[in-house]
């Protein structure tokens, strides 16, 4: 076992040397499934991460790619993560009608006493003596795998809020303009669309700032899964948005922004007086039309549009016209 022992703990300092460089989960997952499968030629490796009410799931079979899968939906499953820091690693013999023995290996990392994820590894029997020094030596990559996903998940949180509108969960401003104006260097169909909330000064007056928010929130949701594949929508400020639609026909833009008015026309809100509260929106939109437009003049002419929509009765959709 010197020998073997000595192979193995160079592995480990090679698949650790290997984490340092992984900031995100999905690249530091499918990392430590190939280290591990390395450090002990396992048949298989499957790392199950828990994120809220998902699970984001990397696999490892023989010697095929890792396999790594997204947000599952567990919220309905959460009895596979009722686990506690007490369940240390299990060690399972498996036997299959071919009579071939092999070794099931559970281990689940836990950070400051909160689940993080489910590591489960099969090893063939005759492989390697699964004894105190193996173990040993495994413990110490399991210790370094969850602070090294634990740092992921920092920095993940780091980048999100640098991203995201915080009520919202779409692209805040500052992202918003730079993912803009890079898309706007190399795009020559460009729409910018800005739409505001009609009347939403009053909706807080009357039924409170959370009902506001909700109102807000539901609207960024509604723009983000009505716009196509690659389109841009972000929060610009208060109750206005932007909307940056690439390679589409002006008239083509005209028709998926109108549709998305009378959409958000159609609904109703229901505060919890239990009184149906209706809600519209005004949009302003503006074309690149040269390739020297720039992206503050985009917006510029889109809002002057949505100060015509404003002023022709809201709930309405204008286009910029010089």
């Amino acid at each position: 076992m010197k020998g073997n022992k000595k192979n193995i703990t160079e592995k480990i300092n090679d698949a650790l040397k290997a984490m340092l460089s992984k900031l995100e989960i999905k690249d530091l997952l499918i990392c430590i499934s190939e280290n591990l499968s390395k450090i002990a030629d396992f048949d298989s490796v499957i790392i199950i991460l828990k994120e809220e009410d998902t699970s984001l799931i990397s696999s490892k079979i023989k010697s095929n790619p890792v396999k790594y899968i997204d947000k599952i939906k567990t919220k309905n499953n959460a009895s596979i993560f009722n686990v506690s820091e007490a369940d240390d690693i299990k060690i399972i013999k498996l036997h299959n009608l071919e009579g071939l023995n092999k070794l099931l290996i559970i281990k689940h990392l836990f950070y400051n006493g909160e689940f993080v994820c489910t590591i489960k590894m099969v090893l063939s029997n005759d492989r390697l003596d699964i004894n105190d020094d193996f173990m040993q030596l495994i413990n110490v990559y399991f210790e370094q795998s969850i602070l090294a996903l634990n740092n992921a998940k920092s920095y993940k949180l780091i980048k999100e809020h640098a991203m995201y509108d915080e009520l919202t969960k779409i692209y805040n401003r500052r992202y918003l303009m730079k993912l803009a104006t890079e898309e706007l260097a190399h795009e020559t169909a460009f729409t910018v669309a800005m739409l505001d909330i009609d009347f939403f000064k009053k909706i807080n007056d009357t039924y409170g700032h959370l009902f506001g928010d909700k109102v807000i929130q539901f609207i960024a949701d509604i723009c983000k899964k009505s716009m196509p594949t690659g389109s841009i929508v972000g929060r610009y400020g208060g109750e206005e948005f932007l909307i940056f639609l690439k390679g589409i026909k002006l008239d083509i833009a005209f028709i998926l922004l109108d549709k998305l008015r009378r959409e958000i026309e159609a609904l109703t809100f229901k505060h919890n007086t239990n009184e149906k509260v209706k809600v519209t929106i005004s949009i302003g939109f503006s074309y690149k039309q040269n390739i020297n437009d720039d992206l503050n003049m985009l917006i510029n002419y889109a809002d002057n549009a949505l100060y015509t929509a404003k002023h022709a009765g809201r709930n309405c959709v204008k286009s910029y016209s010089k």
